[in-house]
């Protein structure tokens, strides 16, 4: 998930850096400032910014003098540089336009595909190594170190997660949970030693003494039955 919002980014970066180049050549060949055009464009959002340069920069100059070829707009009968009368107006030619605006496109398509796919995953719930069937709706898992916290937006899976016991360390556990609807179950079990915390409706962290369980590993086994807007934090030290 990670790598396809990575990817979203990369794809709006590269829409931006592409259209900021037409931009800037498009605004050189009307003689206009292109390097304010080009900042309007990228900087006002929703492309705000290239719309108000198509009607108010763009639409401002329409092609050249047929007498020294410098820029001049469609109601235009005399040309500002030469003086001289204008019977034909010569379109400015943008050959360059067409790559640019292809490779914008095409950016901005692949930006939306990431974006869907990254919906997709989100609600199809990327079960990870330690959990077991059922199925879980946009989950956020953190599993860093002495931490271990999940939040669903809708679930129905067991999670597990392993601790080890060395030298008496840890000593405690601290958890806490809590869902709309639903159950929210942590068991820690080690060999027929067993303890079930309810974790439902905890808004306080629960300490729990792991000097009763032996050195070696103890499993943790989150139980979540048709939970809704489940959070769970835990910590040990």
């Amino acid at each position: 998930m990670l790598l396809m919002l990575g990817l979203v980014f990369v794809f709006i970066i590269l829409a931006m850096v592409f259209m900021g180049i037409w931009t800037y050549k498009d605004a050189s060949s009307r003689g206009l400032n292109a390097t304010l055009w080009t900042l309007v464009v990228i900087l006002i959002p929703n492309l705000i910014g290239l719309l108000l340069y198509f009607l108010v920069g763009r639409n401002s100059v329409s092609g050249r003098c047929e007498n020294c070829n410098a820029t001049i707009s469609k109601s235009s009968s005399y040309c500002n540089k030469c003086g001289e009368k204008v019977n034909i107006i010569n379109p400015i030619k943008d050959n360059y336009s067409k790559k640019y605006l292809i490779c914008f496109g095409a950016s901005i398509i692949l930006s939306i595909l990431c974006f869907v796919g990254l919906i997709v995953f989100a609600i199809m719930g990327s079960t990870s190594d330690n959990s077991l069937g059922g199925f879980s709706l946009l989950k956020v898992e953190t599993n860093i170190g002495d931490h271990w916290n999940i939040s669903c937006y809708k679930t129905n899976e067991i999670e597990y997660k392993t601790i080890e016991i060395k030298s008496g360390s840890p000593k405690y556990l601290f958890v806490k949970g809590n869902c709309e609807s639903g159950s929210l179950d942590l068991t820690i079990e080690q060999g027929d030693k067993i303890e079930t915390i309810d974790l439902t409706n905890s808004s306080d962290y629960k300490k729990i003494d792991l000097s009763k369980f032996n050195e070696g590993k103890i499993e943790l086994k989150l139980d979540a039955t048709g939970a809704t807007s489940s959070e769970f934090k835990s910590y040990w030290e």
